[in-house]
């Protein structure tokens, strides 16, 4: 009788014992691959490349951030630099540094030029942002309210920042940014010179036929003006040149009239605000 109660006690031991090791080996599993699919997975170059083709001009994004590729498109990579700005809480609008902490390098003269790929996000985190991109007259060209994200723009306008909400007691936040530069390929890289024929070389080779050369495509269309201040023109096939109907006839006049000494008295009062944000001199 104690013999088989023995026998029946040692089966039943390591009968649990195979239990909880195959629990643990399940536990261990669902939590291997939690971990896994809690890790978010980055974006290819190509996926990238799709992205900023796609994104247009003068855009503030949510995530997926794009990495940053060395060439999309007609732009090539030329300059990438970090920094950061702190905005407050009730505080203006606070926009990014340039290289070494020089100023951003947006400008009126001939801007459209560059392309500007901008990452960014607030350090604090339950901390919302206003992400902005700011012309040549102060007017936000695009806005978005996100704690991480990125930007596409040209060099007519700055990434600026500033504190919009927390749910949290913080009232304020740094905002970590990262700048990378783009030029048009056909500024960033010169076509290198084609060698001439010695008259030699020219003799002792045998003739060619020439290759049928194909059709020439359809010249792209004009889109819109860049905005701001810019020369330049959006075109079908996403390129940008100069285009005798930019820029803005907003724009001109509120370069006139705001950058004018008697600018002022161009125009109405309520169109002098309108213009200049400000009142005008005589009050």
């Amino acid at each position: 009788m104690i013999a088989v109660a023995l026998v029946a006690m040692f089966v039943y031991l390591v009968g649990f014992g195979n239990d909880t090791q195959q629990s643990g080996q399940a536990e261990g599993e669902s939590a291997t691959e939690t971990s896994a699919s809690a890790e978010p997975a980055g974006l290819d170059t190509e996926e990238s490349i799709a992205l900023l083709e796609g994104a247009g001009i003068d855009v503030v994004m949510a995530p997926p951030v794009p990495e940053a590729p060395e060439r999309w498109g007609d732009y090539v990579l030329n300059d990438s630099w970090d920094g950061q700005v702190r905005v407050f809480e009730g505080s203006g609008v606070e926009s990014i540094r340039g290289k070494d902490d020089g100023r951003f390098p947006a400008t009126m003269n001939g801007c459209g030029s560059q392309m500007y790929f901008v990452t960014f996000r607030s350090v604090a985190d339950p901390v919302q942002l206003e992400a902005q991109l700011i012309n040549a007259v102060d007017e936000p060209v695009a806005s978005e309210v996100l704690d991480n994200g990125w930007m596409l723009g040209t060099n007519c306008a700055t990434p600026s920042f500033a504190f919009h909400s927390s749910d949290a007691e913080g009232n304020l936040t740094d905002v970590a940014y990262t700048v990378h530069e783009y030029r048009q390929s056909s500024v960033a890289q010169a076509t290198p010179p084609t060698q001439a024929q010695s008259p030699a070389a020219s003799q002792s080779a045998p003739p060619q036929t020439a290759a049928p050369q194909p059709a020439a495509p359809s010249e792209p269309t004009f889109v819109h003006c860049v905005p701001g201040l810019s020369s330049n023109a959006v075109y079908s096939d996403g390129s940008t040149r100069r285009d005798t109907r930019c820029p803005e006839q907003r724009a001109l006049e509120a370069e006139r009239v705001c950058g004018g000494l008697y600018g002022w008295q161009e125009v109405s009062r309520e169109r002098y605000i309108e213009l200049c944000g400000v009142e005008p001199p005589t009050g």
